[in-house]
């Protein structure tokens, strides 16, 4: 039954455009991070629209709404818990996203425009955990909420939105309530399809995790995978050996061991290791490498 409803959706929705290949070597946490934020935000949405439901953004009723979802709304209580929780959730993975696309500089050609996707992606939500604070109206809700107005007089025409100036007719909570539930999130859906189309078409970076090629076959526009570049022939080398080069691949024979400092280009970071399996150096283009070989006495 399950099989014949997946048929019935796929010859009518096309749901096999959506398919692309996806290399086992992203079976891994580092991997799922974008997944898993994407999974929060749907919980969050999920979550926010049930606790629109009572929730009165004027100055007035904010609080007191809060307290009657908190104690009298069914659910209530335990639901905005968990929109709490995968809010702090997003916070984490979206960081560590950032971090690890970063290291493994999959920001670059041709995944310029996916990086600055999500880039814009974690600025927005970063918006969604500000205001959200402030849709609160306790002490720490009603502290955002100066933080905004002091904001907003800093950087003029800027900021005027954040500003009890900007309009007499509506109050500053009940505009924070509008940017929280309508334009922030529909710029964050926005992106986020920019963001999937993308990494459909364009594949998913892998070679930053120590391959010698991007094993996401890179697609084009038909969506089938290119097949990667042959791997580079290594070298052989004996004895002791120093060579430092630009962008080249060494090798020491089974017994040797080895040690190597990569200079990642614009990152004043040393990275060091020590192997022992010739099969676990792969090239680095665009980086400039020292490597020592050796063989062991005895």
């Amino acid at each position: 039954m399950i099989e014949s409803a997946r048929r019935f959706l796929n010859e009518r929705l096309a749901l096999h455009g959506l398919e692309y290949p996806v290399p086992r070597v992203t079976l891994s946490l580092k991997y799922m991070l974008g997944g898993l934020t994407a999974f929060l935000l749907l919980v969050l949405i999920a979550t926010g629209l049930y606790l629109s439901q009572y929730y009165n953004p004027t100055v007035t009723g904010a609080h007191d709404s809060v307290l009657y979802l908190i104690s009298r709304a069914p659910l209530g209580d335990w639901i905005r818990t968990v929109h709490f929780l995968s809010a702090g959730g997003v916070v984490l993975t979206v960081i560590g996203h950032l971090c690890y696309t970063f290291w493994t500089r999959a920001y670059k050609r041709p995944r310029e425009v996916t990086w600055w996707a999500g880039v814009l992606m974690a600025a927005i939500i970063f918006l969604l955990i500000v205001t959200g604070s402030a849709l609160r109206y306790d002490q720490e809700g009603f502290e955002a909420l100066a933080h905004f107005v002091a904001g907003g007089n800093l950087t003029g025409a800027f900021g005027r939105f954040f500003t009890d100036s900007f309009t007499p007719s509506t109050p500053l909570l009940t505009r924070i309530f509008g940017l929280h539930t309508s334009l922030l999130p529909l710029g964050l859906i926005a992106l986020i399809a920019l963001h999937f189309w993308l990494i459909r078409h364009l594949g998913i970076h892998t070679s930053g995790a120590g391959n010698s090629s991007d094993a996401s076959g890179a697609s084009g526009s038909s969506g089938r995978a290119v097949p990667a570049s042959p791997a580079r022939q290594r070298p052989a080398c004996s004895g002791c050996t120093l060579s430092a080069s630009r962008g080249s691949v060494w090798c020491c024979s089974p017994r040797s061991a080895s040690l190597r400092f990569w200079f990642p280009r614009g990152l004043a970071i040393l990275r060091w290791r020590v192997w022992r399996s010739p099969s676990r150096f792969g090239p680095y283009s665009g980086s400039t490498a020292l490597k020592i070989c050796w063989e062991p006495g005895g």
